[in-house]
């Protein structure tokens, strides 16, 4: 069967159809031969082996949240994506969607100042990624840190021994299984786009993320 993508727009997100910047991603993900669906349908999001939010600005109804969660549940792999700061409310408005889920973004930012991309110490670069074959390093611009609320969370990304961030937490990507499924939170929308994406391993974290099967190599 082939591995189907819905990428959310319903709540103004960031679209993968905006080729300035995810051209890179769009055409890896047709090389890896899935399927991939913007979509402001809940019930055609909802049927996908693999649903997005990345960067929602507009707030979930309660429905909405409830909706998610069965998703989940039922054997979907639910992936969220905010951005540091808490910009256009982002980190809040997915919340709404994690929580249940025990994981929360803070509003605050992850810094390096030892290990960053050129001269920006938001542009954190680690190696401390978990459980994720193929990968050895990634950039993580601009993110958001991840806090880890119930015991069932774990780590997928965390910034090195150097980061800091104001709110304490270092984890920059976090999962946790529900039901049958699984719930990823990314404290960036940006790791995956025409810029970073080609450094150090972000694009096979890219197809990991998204359940691509056999990713490797692609």
């Amino acid at each position: 069967m082939v591995h189907r993508i819905a990428w959310n727009v319903s709540h103004h997100e960031f679209t993968i159809e905006d080729g300035y910047y995810f051209s890179l991603l769009r055409r890896a993900l047709d090389r890896a031969g899935v399927e991939v669906r913007t979509t402001t349908s809940w019930d055609e999001a909802l049927s996908a082996d693999v649903l997005v939010l990345n960067y929602p600005e507009d707030p979930f109804t309660l429905e909405e949240v409830a909706r998610l969660q069965d998703y989940v549940a039922q054997g979907g792999r639910l992936v969220a994506l905010a951005y540091y700061q808490n910009e256009d409310r982002v980190a809040e408005i997915l919340n709404h969607v994690a929580r249940p889920f025990g994981l929360r973004f803070g509003y605050d930012y992850v810094q390096d100042a030892v290990h960053h991309y050129g001269d920006d110490p938001y542009m954190v670069v680690t190696s401390r990624v978990y459980r994720v074959p193929g990968v050895g390093r990634v950039l993580m611009p601009y993110a958001a840190p991840v806090r880890m609320e119930t015991p069932g969370g774990e780590r997928v990304v965390e910034g090195e021994e150097t980061a800091v961030s104001p709110s304490g937490s270092r984890v920059l990507a976090a999962q946790v299984a529900h039901g049958r499924g699984r719930f990823l939170a990314v404290g960036t929308c940006v790791f995956w786009d025409n810029y970073a994406i080609t450094a150090y391993d972000n694009l096979a974290f890219a197809l990991w993320l998204l359940g691509v099967p056999n990713a490797e190599g692609v």
